[in-house]
């Protein structure tokens, strides 16, 4: 894979060469690179869901997925649960939701949040836990921005890209790199699959986005 170049863009860090075909691509890198370290994610992420599937189940709440969360959830469905509902173990940098739960969240911020003006439209949430965020404009083709809004206060103004980026690839693109660098490492604790990270690093690395923090 050639050396990932990140580019400063009015709304937020973009990788260069962007989109579904290079998000796939890192994804299988991903896959990999965390097989060389003993980790196999289908242990703990459902397997993926097609791609009509993913833009019927939006249509329902008349969204419209941009091309890469086709492949988002083309890789995974989600955490796998057991039969408490307690999470198998942990993805990387984010607790992947579902799609029926993204749907489910986005149909209470409709009802409820966005009418506060304590969510924005077309942000879909894809982290459980009110977590990582993405913004589905009506344009497939669009990349499209990304954002872990802040967790207390819902800060969520279009119009700031301060904890933004843009592009599926370009966050996946940072796992990698953090993964390669030895700034975050698996941990299995009685089977259960965790994240260990150098805090300090990992702060310096994110630049103060909240994507990987």
């Amino acid at each position: 894979m050639p050396k990932l170049r990140f580019i400063d863009t009015p709304l937020g860090v973009c990788l260069d060469g962007a989109g579904p075909q290079k998000l796939a691509a890192l994804l299988a890198e991903l896959d990999d690179l965390l097989a060389t370290m003993g980790v196999n994610l289908d242990t703990v992420l459902q397997p993926g869901i097609s791609a009509g599937e993913v833009r019927d189940t939006l249509a329902t709440v008349d969204l419209v997925p941009p091309d890469e969360l086709l492949v988002w959830y083309g890789w995974h469905n989600g955490l796998r649960v057991d039969a408490n509902n307690k999470y198998l173990g942990l993805s990387p940098f984010v607790a992947q939701a579902d799609l029926d739960w993204s749907i489910g969240r986005y149909q209470y911020d409709v009802a409820d949040m966005i009418p506060l003006g304590l969510w924005m439209p077309k942000w879909l949430c894809i982290e459980s836990d009110r977590g990582m965020a993405i913004h589905c404009s009506g344009n497939p083709t669009d990349l499209p921005l990304i954002r872990r809004p802040d967790a207390e206060i819902y800060d969520f103004l279009e119009e700031s890209s301060e904890h933004q980026i843009v592009s599926l690839s370009t966050m996946v693109a940072m796992w990698i790199q953090a993964l390669e660098e030895g700034i975050v490492w698996p941990v299995y604790s009685d089977g259960f699959l965790e994240w260990g990270f150098d805090g300090e690093r990992l702060v310096e690395m994110d630049g103060g986005r909240c994507i990987l923090t």
